[in-house]
């Protein structure tokens, strides 16, 4: 299923930035109004498979700060979503 979404992403916008090793991360696409498509992912599914790959909570989080969210992607940076659930 990722695979076609990116497959797709890439067709409508070949410029679009997506995260390697956080294909299963990808929640689908976003368009903005008069723009080109961008990848989506969840945060919280980004933290968790960085945390099943070894990081402790902490650095996973300290990571994905630094590495994903501030990263200097471009343009066409992918979005992220948190989904905050009490």
């Amino acid at each position: 299923k990722m695979d076609h979404i990116i497959q797709g992403l890439q067709e409508r916008n070949p410029n679009a930035v997506v995260l390697v090793g956080f294909n299963d991360c990808l929640i689908g696409t976003l368009t903005p109004s008069g723009g080109l498509p961008v990848a989506v992912y969840s945060t919280n599914m980004i933290i968790e498979k960085m945390v099943e790959n070894g990081m402790d909570e902490e650095s996973a989080w300290e990571n994905y700060f630094f590495n994903i969210e501030q990263a200097p992607l471009g343009k066409y940076s992918p979005m992220m979503f948190s989904l905050e659930v009490e």
